[in-house]
């Protein structure tokens, strides 16, 4: 399972946040240069609320476009 401290070997500073709820598909992007690196990017995906329709639950990645 990928963790932060991987991601951030291989140059990516924030996570791809998708929200999965069937009346959201809201995406965000979010800085984690805050987290430990011995976090697991999965972990990110049940904490997340859409902050535009309040969906609980997401898919977080690492942000590959960055």
């Amino acid at each position: 399972m990928m963790t932060l401290g991987n991601m951030r070997e291989n140059g990516v500073r924030s996570l791809a946040i998708t929200y999965g709820a069937l009346w959201c598909h809201h995406e965000s992007v979010l800085d984690v240069s805050g987290f430990a690196d011995d976090e697991v990017v999965p972990a990110f995906g049940p904490r997340m609320v859409c902050t535009v329709c309040g969906a609980i639950g997401a898919d977080a990645r690492p942000n590959w476009n960055e």
